[in-house]
Order: C-alpha cells, then structure tokens, then sequence
C-alpha cells in the first residue's frame, strides 16, 4: 500500500496537484478479528489518519462493510428537519404542503444513493420507516399515505439495473453475467409414482399428522358450537380435503398436456407373479396319526372311511 502511494504521490507532482493529508483517510476492509494490522501509510512523511468509517460521496463506507453508520447519519439529520413540518402543522396549513416538504426536503436524505445501500438488514430498514411514519403521524395523515421506503428503494434499484444493462459499453456490465445454461441434471430422474413412503399410521392418514388434523378441526367444531349447531351440520375438513385433492388429480389427468403429468405414471403390468400358484385342496401334511385325524377336514375323513 504504501508503493501505490508513493506513485499517486508522484502522479499528483508531476501533474502540479497538492495531496492535503489532513483529508485524505486510511479504511483497511477486512472481516477476520484475528487479521494483523498493516503498518499506517505516509505521504510526505506525514501519517494518514487510519478509520473506521468514512464518507465518500455521501454515503458512508465502514470498514466491515455493513450501513449502520451511514443509516444512523441519515436517520439523525432526517428527524433534525421534522420541525419543519411541525411548524406546517402549527400554521395550520393544508396537508398537501406538509406533504410536500417531506417529500422534497426530508425523503431525499433517506434515499441518497439507495441502489448502493438499498440491501440493508430488516432492523435497518425498520429504523429508516419510523423516520416516514414519524412525519406522516406529525401531518396527521395515516400510514398507508406514501409508498413505503422499502417499495422505492426497490423500484429504484431495479431501474439502476435496468439502466445499466440497456447500455452496452457500461463500465458496471463486467459485474453482470448472462444467462447460464448448465448441461448437468442435479435431480435424479426416478419414478415418481405417489407411493405411501412408511407403514406407520402417520401416513395412514394423510399428508399431515393427525395431531394436525385435530387442531384444523377444532376450528370448525368451535365455529358450530358458537353458533349452536351439531357438530355434524357440516362435512369434516378432512373430508374435503381428500375431496379437493381427488378433484385435482382427476383434474391433471384429464388435460394431457398438463406439466404436472410427468410426475405421474401410468398402470404397470408386470410379467412376473410374486405368488405362487399352488393347489388349494387340503392335502396331509404327514403320515402320523395325529394329522390323519384333526388335520384334514371330518368330510375327507369320512369319504376316505
């Protein structure tokens, strides 16, 4: 680091440019606790000041690359011009004028630059809304009066987006990639035949567990019991729900080119017979008396006698 200063300060020299150290900031980016301190840079024998933060165009840069610092410095100088619109509130004026000061004085400082920062943490983005929510409770308006900061700062940075990609020679089209298109398979195709997947009577009865079932129909049970109905004024939830599902697959194969067809298999004969063809007559298992007679059937006995 301290060669690449030395060839700015060169650069700055040659090109008759005054390098003020007292402006200029060291911010070292590094995520590991453990990581040693590099040694502090110098221009002209004078030791740059080393950082956590700093504000570069605006916004504000930490060294752990997180926006707490930039939020809060927004947030502080945001909720600083609300007296502005307390002296609209004061003075009587129509709210569309308080309306238009936030919009024009206080919301452009919580939305500088936003397609840099717009992916902030929920804990961010709900210390940015209460600055918009404060200033709509001051005008007496209610909540739902603007679009909440987060739905622009999205629009916005999608029209960034936009913007950079509809320009070919962008210098910001080298972060961006095309479409890939992979030519392996990370799913094994298999037969997808539904199949009861265990024996246990979790899966005898449904997709869900009957613990389940039982809380979703106690819902309904005390619906009717509000209303002082039988329990059995209306059809069990189960029962429309095995009825839905049978109409949606009954659904899915009728229309052939259905995608969800792929999922399911036709009936399969089989060539093979897993059971044994045997004659079913009884027949003695062995010679002893014992068989003879309590075995075999007293009809046989007595048609062999």
């Amino acid at each position: 680091m301290q060669e690449s200063t030395n060839q700015v300060m060169n650069w700055a020299n040659d090109n008759k440019m005054v390098v003020n150290p007292k402006k200029t900031k060291d911010l070292w980016i590094s995520f590991s606790q453990s990581s040693p301190e590099p040694p502090p840079i110098q221009t002209d024998g004078i030791e740059i000041e080393r950082v956590n933060s700093f504000k570069l165009l605006g916004v504000w840069v930490q060294n752990d690359l997180k926006w707490n610092t930039h939020v809060c410095k927004i947030t502080k100088r945001a909720n600083k011009l609300l007296f502005l619109l307390r002296e609209c509130r004061k003075s009587f004026l129509p709210p569309e004028i308080g309306l238009l000061t936030y919009t024009s004085k206080i919301r452009p400082i919580l939305e500088y630059a936003s397609p840099v920062w717009g992916g902030i943490p929920k804990y961010l983005e709900v210390e940015i809304e209460r600055v918009q929510q404060r200033s709509l409770r001051i005008l007496g308006l209610e909540k739902d009066t603007l679009p909440t900061l987060k739905e622009r700062r999205d629009k916005a940075t999608c029209n960034e987006l936009k913007r950079i990609v509809e320009v070919p020679n962008n210098q910001c089209n080298r972060f961006l990639s095309g479409k890939k298109n992979h030519t392996y398979e990370l799913r094994r195709t298999r037969d997808s035949t539904p199949r009861q997947l265990s024996k246990t009577h979790r899966h005898i009865w449904g997709g869900i567990p009957k613990y389940l079932e039982v809380e979703i129909e106690r819902v309904q049970q005390r619906s009717l019991r509000i209303l002082g109905l039988e329990k059995d004024t209306l059809p069990t939830l189960k029962e429309r729900r095995d009825k839905a599902t049978c109409n949606e697959l009954k659904r899915i194969v009728e229309v052939p080119n259905n995608p969800c067809n792929r999922f399911l298999s036709g009936k399969k004969n089989h060539t093979y017979e897993l059971r044994r063809t045997r004659d079913s007559t009884p027949r003695q298992l062995s010679k002893t008396h014992r068989h003879s007679t309590s075995f075999i059937p007293r009809a046989c006995r007595l048609t062999n006698s």
